[in-house]
């Protein structure tokens, strides 16, 4: 079963803080190094990295887990990612879009969670339109000569796209659309294992949708 959530493009930005103390390198992520889906800039149901999208890089060194923030170098289907990350060394990687939105990482139990709620809006796509990659597991190192990030990333979106348009006249304009199921069947929250399953954690039976447009997209969450 799926459940729909209403949007459209917007992004916004959070940075990440370090301790003074640590030795930060800037890296990047190679094109060839990141494969997969591709997300931002919508054009129907078409999407692409737009330069300056953020991104989550989450390293795990054996102890700690620590958020660090990756910027898509130009626009296009494939894009470099660059951020600043500390010398040392680390187990286990990996990656969200976007940066700043209600997901954390579990590098113990190697899992996403991601919180949506239940106040669906079509002001902030960046929210909803939430990928996730792969773990990657080989052990790296990172010191004072590194330019590039070891890690291989696939990107997976964790919900469909599809376009509606509303049959309305020419004088008349939509205040909301109101999505209501017989059961609570509709994910407000949920967690996304090392195998990509997706688990509900949080449902509800209605969401509403404020929106002035005729023509919008909406997202396709699993259930």
């Amino acid at each position: 079963m799926l459940a729909a959530a209403g949007m459209s493009a917007c992004s916004k930005e959070e940075t990440a803080t370090a301790p003074a103390e640590a030795k930060y390198i800037q890296v990047t992520i190679p094109e060839d190094a990141v494969a997969g889906e591709t997300r931002t800039a919508v054009d129907g149901t078409e999407t692409t990295w737009v330069q300056g999208d953020k991104v989550a890089v989450f390293l795990y060194d054996g102890s700690a887990t620590r958020k660090f923030e990756f910027t898509a170098d130009k626009s296009g289907a494939t894009t470099t990612f660059s951020g600043d990350v500390p010398v040392g060394s680390y187990m286990l990687a990996a990656a969200h879009y976007p940066y700043s939105c209600g997901a954390t990482f579990d590098a113990v139990n190697k899992t996403f969670k991601h919180t949506w709620g239940d106040a669906y809006c079509t002001s902030n796509l960046a929210d909803y339109d939430f990928m996730y990659t792969n773990i990657w597991e080989e052990p790296f190192s990172v010191d004072e000569t590194s330019t590039v990030l070891p890690v291989n990333f696939t990107f997976k979106p964790l919900m469909a796209r599809i376009k509606i348009t509303l049959g309305l006249g020419a004088n008349e304009t939509p205040r909301k659309i109101m999505l209501e199921t017989d059961a609570n069947v509709l994910p407000t929250a949920g967690t996304i294992d090392a195998l990509g399953n997706f688990t509900a954690s949080s449902v509800t039976n209605a969401i509403t949708i404020p929106t002035g447009q005729k023509e919008f997209v909406i997202g396709l969450l699993p259930v």
